[in-house]
């Protein structure tokens, strides 16, 4: 009897994962490319930043805190900024990362990267007066701007400042691209992927971007490159990039290959297994961008937030206005019935989960009293 209940528990427990496992896959897959279906539905998750004050600020500050405003909610930055005054009574969370910071001169920033990402207290903190450029640099201007006009993926090519073992990675890696480009194959569209929202070509084109260490004004970008990465000191980084500037992950070392080259591309160009953001691979950079503009038209402008001390401001993406004749308003997705079915079908799915673990267990009850 106990050799019984055990294998009926086994089979019970294989069969309901292997249907929510199907359920899970049901209801998530489609056949767009990943990089495509993270530009039209990834919004970039937002950081933080926190300043750092005490008393009323100076009337120059507050141009400062204004103009910040100003150049996030204009530049679509994915940054929430939170105003602290230490003279007043704040949360935990402010008390704590306020604590870790030393030789701070008021007003004072910190920046924080998303909550999902695996952080220390801080990614990068300063006075008020270095944070120009906070939301922007031209690296990350010249990375937007290839996304923007349709590359599929950008692969950031951080210098190791040895020109020999630069050469070598940047040779090994233009080759590799070139050869993928005419070799990878964008998956065929299914009757119940989602509708696009955007008119941009569907193609796969790959282009290098060659970034310094030691480049004026990237010190913030890097950091948040390499933070989380486990890379090798001193050696060449390659980090693809792709939708709304998401950074997959941070090659070096024996990395650096063409095997992983390409799994990297099949991956970004290959069909988008799962649609949940948070179970795909990568991280999100702070970029400043209208990603709005790979639709057919823009969404209104936003009214600009007020700053209230002690109070996080979020700024939402695609507050730009874009230069151009008008255009139609961005596409929503149409009504699908198959897409329809397929979710009933995954809910028929968990639906016959449940009633397998309510048969075993009824099962087991009744061979405990026998």
């Amino acid at each position: 009897m106990k050799w019984l209940r055990t294998q009926l528990i086994a089979a019970l427990t294989r069969a309901a994962y292997i249907l929510l496992l199907l359920a899970t896959l049901h209801a998530s897959a489609c056949n767009v490319p990943v990089f495509r279906y993270a530009l039209e539905r990834w919004p970039a998750e937002n950081y933080e930043a926190f300043l750092f004050h005490r008393g009323v600020l100076s009337e120059a500050d507050q141009q400062r805190v204004a103009a910040l405003t100003n150049s996030i909610q204009r530049h679509n930055a994915n940054l929430a900024l939170k105003i602290v005054d230490l003279a007043e009574s704040h949360g935990m969370d402010e008390q704590k990362l306020w604590r870790t910071q030393t030789n701070a001169l008021l007003p004072w920033i910190v920046l924080r990267a998303p909550e999902r990402e695996e952080k220390d207290d801080s990614l990068w903190t300063g006075s008020f007066n270095d944070s120009d450029s906070l939301t922007d640099s031209p690296a990350r201007r010249e990375l937007a701007e290839r996304l923007l006009r349709g590359d599929s993926v950008v692969w950031l090519m951080i210098a190791s400042g040895d020109p020999a073992q630069d050469e070598g990675v940047s040779v090994l890696l233009t080759n590799e691209l070139k050869r993928l480009e005419s070799t990878l194959k964008l998956p065929p569209p299914a009757p119940d992927d989602p509708a696009p929202r955007s008119g941009m070509p569907l193609r796969i084109a790959f282009s290098i971007q060659h970034l310094a260490r030691n480049a004026k004004g990237e010190e913030l970008f890097l950091r948040m490159l390499l933070h989380g990465e486990k890379v090798e000191q001193g050696k060449p980084v390659v980090v693809p990039v792709f939708g709304r500037a998401r950074a997959l992950t941070a090659l070096s070392g024996f990395e650096l290959s063409r095997n992983v080259f390409s799994q990297a591309a099949a991956f970004l160009c290959g069909a988008c297994s799962c649609e949940v953001k948070d179970l795909n691979p990568g991280k999100d950079l702070l970029v400043a961008a209208n990603w709005e503009a790979v639709f057919a038209g823009a969404p209104p402008a936003a009214s600009e937030p007020a700053i209230i001390a002690g109070e996080r401001v979020s700024i939402a993406p695609g507050n730009v206005a874009v230069a151009a004749a008008p255009t139609p308003a961005r596409p929503v997705d149409a009504p699908n019935e198959r897409r329809g079915l397929k979710m009933l079908a995954s809910v028929t799915l968990a639906f016959v989960c449940i009633i397998v673990l309510i048969l075993g267990i009824t099962m087991l009850r009744s061979l405990r009293r026998h």
